[in-house]
């Protein structure tokens, strides 16, 4: 089995309720601290962080045994 690498902190189907008519929601951000970008993104793209419950200092799969 593959270990999970993306740790949605804002779950996909809760996203999903703000999904406009082409299946995606708006996601604002700024990227280098000047203007706001506002990207379209799926539900699943968005709201998430690589090996959020990894622990730094551990290799392979005893990081994310958690």
């Amino acid at each position: 089995m593959n270990d999970p690498m993306k740790h949605h902190f804002l779950p996909v189907f809760y996203l999903k309720n703000w999904r406009g008519e082409d299946g995606r929601l708006v996601q604002f951000s700024r990227p280098y601290g000047t203007k706001v970008k506002a990207l379209r993104k799926h539900p699943d793209a968005t709201g998430f962080i690589k090996k959020l419950y990894a622990i730094e200092g551990s290799s392979g799969a005893v990081s994310v045994e958690i």
